[in-house]
C-alpha cells in the first residue's frame, strides 16, 4: 500500500513540474508576442515621425534614387540588360 502511494505522489510531483515549466514557457512566450507587438506598432512612432517624411517627400526621394539607377544602367554602350532585369 505503501509504494502505491509513493508511486502516486512520484508522479503527482513530476506532473507539477511539467505544469510549472509549461506555464513559464507559455508566460515567458506570450510576454515577447505582446513585447513584439508594441514595439512594432510604437517603435516605428517613436523613431519616424509622420512630420519627418510626408508621403509625397518619400515619393520625390524614391523617384530620385530610382532616375539616378536608371541613367546610370541605361547609360552603358552597349546597354546592359542583364542588370537592367535584376534591378527591376
Amino acid at each position: 500500500m505503501a509504494t502505491i502511494l509513493n508511486k502516486i505522489s512520484m508522479t503527482l510531483r513530476q506532473l507539477r513540474w511539467r505544469l510549472t515549466l509549461s506555464y513559464t514557457a507559455v508566460t515567458v512566450g506570450s510576454l515577447l508576442v505582446v513585447g513584439l507587438i508594441i514595439g512594432a506598432v510604437f517603435f516605428p512612432k517613436i523613431l519616424v515621425p509622420d512630420t519627418f517624411l510626408s508621403p509625397e517627400m518619400m515619393i520625390e526621394v524614391a523617384n530620385r534614387s530610382v532616375v539616378t539607377i536608371m541613367r546610370s544602367i541605361l547609360s552603358q554602350m552597349p546597354i546592359d540588360y542583364e542588370m537592367f532585369s535584376i534591378w527591376v
